[in-house]
């Protein structure tokens, strides 16, 4: 049996399954929200699927997963101390893995305080339990606690240098901070786990363009355009950002111009209009 679990657009896991003996499982989900899930099993690597929207008229929606052998337990590799495997993962005990899921019902019930005592509990009773670090640091968040967020999200990726999401997590507290370099650093190892998630691309693009990398911004910003991107229309106020500094202006436009198109009423709207009429007088007063 493989283990399933279904992710949230905050990266937290909301649902768990193990699939039938054709490799199948199934969950129930309503409303609009985009999805992933990650996969794990005793003799295979851990697999994260890209995100996948969920609309409410859909009534049903096919994601295949495609995983891979686990390398040899022998390898050298293998062999040395270092961040919790997939394998590791399936050996947690039953009580904190109770305790995590009781957690995961109390996110979905909004009861955050609730969630983040599970959550420590699951801790308690398997501090190797890298998960449980990452969706602690989540509720902490909401519960307006980035200090103690950061703690968290710093121990889940000491432990797991594979979990996409803490490492997400953790750089946008970064970012926060204004510490881009390492905020990018962060990314880019989610990257390597899940190429093609657009919060990573969107959120390294971000910490590129605050660093001055202008053009490595503008190819991750526009990597994801080329994804289902409905929670991401701010890649194109990246790129837009990232085209004007480079002063290459009418493709700035266009990207500003995407972005309200697609979002017109969007958290980024005012900014994209005034960078708008910026370039419209430094057109105007060129000619």
């Amino acid at each position: 049996m493989i283990r399933v679990e279904l992710m949230n657009e905050s990266n937290v896991p909301i649902q768990q399954m193990f699939t039938d003996s054709e490799g199948q499982t199934g969950f129930l989900v309503g409303g609009d929200a985009s999805y992933h899930v990650r996969v794990t099993g005793m003799n295979i690597q851990e697999t994260v699927s890209e995100s996948i929207a969920i609309n409410a008229a859909d009534r049903s929606r096919l994601l295949y997963v495609r995983v891979k052998p686990r390398a040899d337990d022998n390898a050298e590799s293998n062999n040395k101390a270092g961040p919790m495997t997939s394998a590791a993962a399936l050996r947690i005990p039953a009580d904190a893995r109770k305790s995590f899921d009781k957690g995961s019902e109390a996110w979905q019930k909004n009861d955050y305080s609730k969630a983040a005592e599970y959550y420590q509990k699951a801790i308690d009773s398997y501090p190797q339990y890298d998960a449980a670090y990452n969706n602690l640091g989540v509720a902490l968040i909401k519960l307006n606690q980035p200090d103690k967020a950061w703690d968290a999200f710093e121990q889940a990726v000491q432990l797991n240098d594979k979990n996409a999401d803490a490492e997400r997590n953790f750089a946008r507290l970064l970012l926060r901070k204004g510490q881009y370099a390492k905020a990018e650093d962060l990314l880019n190892k989610s990257l390597v786990v899940e190429p093609s998630d657009p919060s990573g691309l969107t959120l390294v693009a971000l910490a590129e363009l605050e660093a001055g990398k202008y053009d490595a911004a503008l190819r991750n910003a526009q990597k994801v355009h080329h994804l289902p991107h409905q929670n991401y229309v701010v890649c194109h106020y990246i790129a837009g950002e990232a085209l004007e500094r480079k002063q290459l202006l009418p493709d700035a436009r266009a990207e500003y111009q995407l972005y309200l198109q697609e979002l017109p009423n969007g958290p980024e709207a005012g900014q994209v209009r005034a960078a708008l009429a910026r370039i419209d007088d430094i057109t105007a007063n060129a000619q």
